[in-house]
Order: structure tokens, then sequence, then C-alpha cells
């Protein structure tokens, strides 16, 4: 009886760590990895499994466009016009 309980503990205590060492790269992000301190691969978005204590992830990387601001159709024109007289 003792053997199956520490199989157990030991089996809780390695699916503790495999489970702790799933990274998720979240969707319009990628992260840079870095082994020993030195750059190694860029995950993108997915399911990845890392080394603990080897690969790290020390900054995540946005992925979307930057958005400007919208200017309507009347402001826009009137800019235009008034880069037009300026060349004028």
């Amino acid at each position: 009886m003792l053997p199956i309980i520490i199989l157990g503990i030991l089996l809780a205590i390695v699916i503790i760590v495999l489970i702790s060492n799933i990274v998720i790269v979240p969707q319009a992000r990628a992260a840079v990895i870095e082994r020993l301190g030195t750059y190694h691969t860029t995950w993108h978005t997915g399911f990845h499994f890392r080394i603990e204590k080897i690969q790290a992830a020390p900054f995540p990387i946005q992925l979307f466009k930057q958005r400007f601001p919208r200017i309507d159709k009347m402001a826009f024109q009137k800019i235009i016009r008034e880069e037009d007289a300026e060349l004028q």
C-alpha cells in the first residue's frame, strides 16, 4: 500500500511541474525566447512547453497594427486645400 501512495505523490508532483511549464501565447502576440540569456527562438500564437530555469520569455511583442485616429472627409479636404494654398 505504501509504494502506491508514494507513486501517487510522485505522479502528482510530475503533473504539477509539467502543467506549470506550459505557456500560452495569446493571439496577436509573440514571445521572444531566450535560452541561457541569448536569443533562441520566437514563439507565435498557441501552446508551448518551456524548460524551466533554462528558457525565459522576458517580454511579449505586440503583433497587431497600430490604429490611427479616423478623420472625416470634410476635415481631410480642408487640410488638402490648405496644403495646396501653401504650395502656390
